[in-house]
């Protein structure tokens, strides 16, 4: 026999219970064996978007479309039974076909009746897998990252013994006359070329140590090079599309001899706005380009103009 107070007491503390798991964002479903669904939480109402009337006295495929990974629902069913407890992962579909994958723990419990029953929580862990993917797919980048900056750190390593002997062939030639006179405007060319690729090499071993530097969070110096050679190489480049346009070039130094700045970059912008003026030049005149080069303070600013076809601004607007 229970002393009232403590049979009230019983009901208040079952009933704060009650209302406390209703309110967990986790899934929770009671039900009866076998299988049969006595009510839904509020959690398990939201995920499942069924009302705890309308579940009901019906199983969980009735509600939701639910695949089990890694096992099958007999071997889960005998651990179960065996063990009052079973824990696996699945994929749960709701009415309105969005999909999460969960953790489901199912225990045993006896009811108020001492009749059989269980209790199971589904936990949705999309987001931690969604995590667990992301960090996969950060793993791939930084090994493919590494594996492009050591076939840099290569192809930089190994470009230089070429060029270098390419450098001293040139030097060869130019110092015993073995190049006619003819010929000797393109062996100048081919030095200015050799120069080209030696300063490509070089800056790109600058950006090299520049990235390694500052993964390290080091100091680093900008690099320095003269803004005529810069324009000289890009010239080189472009000399055989500038002289088919009949380009006239002119630059502006305004005092700017060094430029800070990585010189492949540099030169990339410059090659770009010359290429470009050189493709949408007006077939109705000579092609005029003109480069002025400022310093303001520690700052530098390039102004790039030319006499091409322009753009339509009532097309681009």
């Amino acid at each position: 026999i229970i002393d009232i107070d403590e049979k009230k007491k019983a009901e208040i503390l079952i009933s704060q219970q009650a209302a406390l798991i209703r309110m967990l964002p986790d899934g929770i479903v009671y039900g009866d064996l076998p299988d049969k669904i006595v009510s839904l939480n509020a959690g398990a109402e939201k995920m499942f978007e069924v009302s705890s009337d309308e579940a009901f006295g019906k199983t969980i495929d009735d509600i939701v479309t639910l695949k089990i990974k890694g096992t099958t629902r007999g071997e889960i069913r005998k651990e179960f039974l065996a063990n009052g407890f079973v824990r696996f992962e699945a994929d749960v579909t709701n009415r309105s076909g969005k999909t999460m994958q969960v953790l489901s723990s199912a225990k045993m419990v006896a009811n108020a009746d001492s009749t059989p029953g269980w209790i199971t929580i589904y936990t949705d862990i999309s987001p931690l897998k969604l995590n667990e993917d992301l960090k996969e797919a950060l793993k791939k980048l930084e090994a493919s990252n590494q594996y492009m900056e050591q076939l840099a750190y290569i192809s930089a390593h190994d470009i230089k013994s070429p060029i270098i002997a390419l450098d001293g062939l040139a030097n060869i030639l130019s110092s015993s006359n073995a190049v006619k006179p003819e010929y000797a405007e393109v062996l100048k060319m081919f030095k200015n070329t050799i120069n080209q690729m030696q300063r490509t090499n070089h800056s790109l071993n600058n950006i090299l140590k520049l990235r390694k530097n500052l993964l390290r969070k080091e100091d680093v110096s900008d690099q320095s090079f003269s803004f005529q050679s810069i324009i000289e190489d890009v010239k080189a480049t472009l000399q055989s599309n500038l002289d088919e346009a009949k380009a006239v070039l002119k630059v502006e130094m305004d005092g700017v001899s060094q430029v800070h700045f990585p010189y492949v970059h540099i030169k990339s912008i410059f090659l770009n706005l010359l290429t470009n003026a050189i493709k949408y030049r007006d077939p109705k005149r000579p092609l005029i380009v003109s480069i002025k080069a400022k310093k303001e303070g520690d700052n530098f600013s390039f102004i790039v103009e030319d006499n091409g076809l322009g753009i339509n601004l009532d097309l681009n607007k």
